[in-house]
């Protein structure tokens, strides 16, 4: 596939310059809901990215290309118990919340994690 392999060189190229060039305190976010795919994945995670989670099946699909879970954001604003007990046992340490709801939620599930 060699459109993969340009696109992959092209993501690698681009973030290399931001990160030498423009921004050395500022980090890169990928959204794993606007590219799910293994390749932009991998190559994202050999440059130190961070990764937008908002399901437990998006934290595995990241945690398989071996990003670790200080380099994951578990983003949903409605988190299903089930998923954020996956989060913390992956080491996932940030979360968004949108919404006292929310907190009170993960406060009364996780009291050490919220």
């Amino acid at each position: 596939m060699p459109n993969v392999s340009i696109a992959a060189l092209c993501i690698f190229t681009k973030c290399n310059y931001f990160n030498k060039s423009l921004c050395h305190s500022f980090f890169q976010i990928s959204a794993i809901k606007c590219n799910s795919n293994a390749t932009v994945i991998k190559v994202l995670a050999t440059l130190n990215a961070c990764f937008d989670c908002e399901s437990k099946e998006e934290i595995a699909q990241v945690r398989k290309h071996k990003v670790q879970g200080e380099r994951i954001i578990f983003a949903n604003p409605n988190k299903l118990p089930s998923h954020i007990k996956y989060a913390k046992e992956q080491g996932v340490a940030q979360m968004t919340v949108d919404n006292e709801i929310e907190l009170i939620k993960i406060k009364e599930l996780f009291p050490d994690y919220a």
